[in-house]
């Protein structure tokens, strides 16, 4: 039997329901933290804003508005077509190294909101180079860049979120800096 999110929504929806039913809503019945990407846990509330009934990745979400941000950036100005690949390199690597430091450091989750939004700006702006250069050795250092990248900080994110968890469940929720929070369910 095919049980995928679309067919458990449509499932859904021939159920007697009020008014009408839309995916928003079978999310917010089903699963509020599928867009979340972190476990349902009270110790991940510090990682999720709740929009509307569903839990969001603020990290994610940060970046997001900087991908746009970053695409915007581009049509507005242009600027990727305007300097020398070796100087985007430059500008691509002060981009990252916020997010790079504020990962390594655990900087307060202010900072690395910013980082992550710049992050989202470089995101944008590597992906857009593809396009934008003749070269294929820069596109093949953007490429590998960040492959290499998003798997090392996937991985340390995946640990750091491991051992979040581990401690909250042996000694209740945690806030970002690693102090007991107010308790309470997602």
């Amino acid at each position: 039997m095919d049980d995928t999110l679309l067919t458990q929504f449509h499932r859904w929806k021939t159920l007697d329901r009020q008014g009408r039913p839309d995916f928003i809503e079978y999310l917010k019945t089903a699963n509020p933290w599928i867009l979340a990407h972190h476990p349902a846990d009270s110790c991940f509330r510090e990682h999720v804003w709740k929009v509307n009934g569903l839990y969001l990745c603020k990290g994610c979400m940060v970046t997001a508005a900087g991908f746009v941000a970053g695409l915007g950036l581009q049509a507005a100005t242009g600027w990727l077509g305007r300097f020398p690949e070796e100087a985007l390199g430059l500008a691509f690597a002060l981009l990252l190294l916020p997010t790079l430091l504020s990962t390594t450091f655990q900087w307060p989750r202010a900072v690395r909101h910013v980082s992550r939004f710049l992050l989202g700006v470089l995101i944008a702006s590597a992906l857009l180079l593809l396009f934008v250069t003749e070269r294929w050795e820069v596109r093949t250092i953007v490429i590998l860049t960040y492959v290499v990248v998003k798997n090392l900080y996937e991985a340390k994110r995946r640990r750091q979120n491991d051992q979040l968890l581990a401690n909250c469940r042996h000694h209740g929720p945690v806030n970002a800096n690693g102090t007991a929070s107010q308790g309470g369910g997602p």
